[in-house]
């Protein structure tokens, strides 16, 4: 199989109405024109699966584990500078 492009989006949502799991983690795997063709004949439409989890924390740590499996970068990871900002001078660099 010849390497390509393709644009892959992770993302956690909350269920706030769902009955039993109340966090869902989505995973989309979008063809670009410089996609290999063998991954657009097995999945034309590009590739999406979504995993449903009662707790957060178990949400959250199977995100941070996909994003690693796909190279992405952790989805939790704290901004150091903003996080070490003041409350205004985030507000001021808005």
């Amino acid at each position: 199989m010849t390497n390509g492009s393709v644009e892959t989006h992770t993302e956690l949502i909350i269920l706030p109405e769902a009955p039993t799991a109340k966090y869902r983690v989505l995973l989309g795997i979008h063809i670009l024109p410089s996609t290999n063709e063998e991954f657009v004949a097995k999945y034309p439409d590009g590739f999406k699966h979504q995993a449903d989890f009662t707790t957060l924390p178990e949400a959250i740590e199977y995100h941070k584990m996909l994003n690693v499996k796909l190279g992405l970068p952790d989805p939790i990871r704290i901004d150091n500078r903003l996080a070490s900002m003041s409350e205004n001078v985030r507000e001021d660099a808005r």
